[in-house]
């Protein structure tokens, strides 16, 4: 029943998945209209987020990010719906490595890696990540409520061998990849607003006390794992550049909340370079620092 359900869903997205670049974004350019123009999809929490984290700007600077914003999230809507059905070929197709050869010589030291990224660019890409490396990527996701679209983008993020975890079974799984003797690299998305009830952290990240995510830190901690950051720059439609950079090479090391400052400032850095790139619809600020 399920499958007759979805079936029309399942037909578009095969669809997209097999149309020319230049033609899937004609429907971004849909996309585009309907969500900014018609729906206006969470533009009050948008408008608001980029407004409070540039005061520096002028209104016409602001208004040029904003409109930006939702051309690209209309980009990464239809680029991700293709995806789904994508062949693996065509996927490549979508990314260039800049330093491919990055984690050749941590392979040799058997070195565990914690591999950090925000909403930034289409971080779906990086299920292609084993193209590259002989470790086994282990990206951790956030399940969706719908059974249809979290088998759905779990297949998708499994296409080259990657082994997607549960963010609730993160640190249990990846103890027990340590303890297999197993290297491994554990992408986390880092960015994301903590429950109230688990905020340790807070910081200054684009004009706003946030709250910050510690699970990079404290995993990091627990393996020495070395904390790499991956910049997904978009080059243009249809073609992101990514690229490597190592924030500390023995987490163990480090002082408390060291790694979560690395990661919140070089994340910073790379919104002010181009900040319409960013998940500027997301709530981040909902939850506010006490007195």
């Amino acid at each position: 029943m399920k499958k007759i359900l979805y079936f029309p869903v399942d037909l578009f997205f095969l669809i997209l998945a097999v149309l020319p670049k230049s033609v899937l974004y004609l429907f971004s350019d849909i996309v585009y209209v309907i969500i900014f123009y018609l729906l206006g999809y969470r533009k009050r929490t948008a408008v608001k987020n980029i407004k409070e984290s540039f005061p520096e700007k002028t209104k016409k600077e602001l208004n040029q990010i904003i409109r930006k914003f939702y051309r690209h999230l209309s980009d990464i809507t239809i680029e991700n719906a293709a995806l789904i059905k994508m062949s693996k070929k065509k996927i490549t197709s979508f990314v260039h490595y800049k330093n491919p050869d990055f984690f050749t010589e941590l392979y040799k030291q058997k070195k565990n890696i914690i591999m950090v990224f925000g909403h930034y660019g289409n971080w779906e890409v990086t299920s292609t990540l084993p193209l590259c490396t002989e470790y086994l990527y282990v990206p951790v996701y956030k399940t969706v409520k719908s059974e249809y679209f979290n088998d759905s983008f779990l297949k998708m993020r499994s296409i080259f061998d990657c082994v997607p975890i549960p963010m609730e079974s993160t640190l249990k799984r990846t103890l027990e990849y340590y303890k297999a003797k197993k290297p491994i690299i554990l992408g986390l998305i880092a960015d994301q607003r903590p429950l109230r009830k688990n905020i340790q952290y807070w910081t200054n990240f684009l004009n706003h006390e946030t709250p910050v995510f510690m699970g990079p830190e404290k995993i990091g901690k627990k393996i020495n794992a070395a904390i790499v950051f991956v910049d997904i720059a978009k080059e243009k439609r249809g073609l992101y550049n990514i690229e490597f950079s190592t924030l500390c090479e023995n987490s163990a090391n480090t002082k408390e909340y060291e790694i979560t400052e690395l990661f919140i400032r070089k994340l910073e850095n790379q919104i002010h370079e181009n900040p319409e790139f960013w998940l500027w619809s997301h709530d981040r600020w909902k939850h506010k620092k006490l007195n």
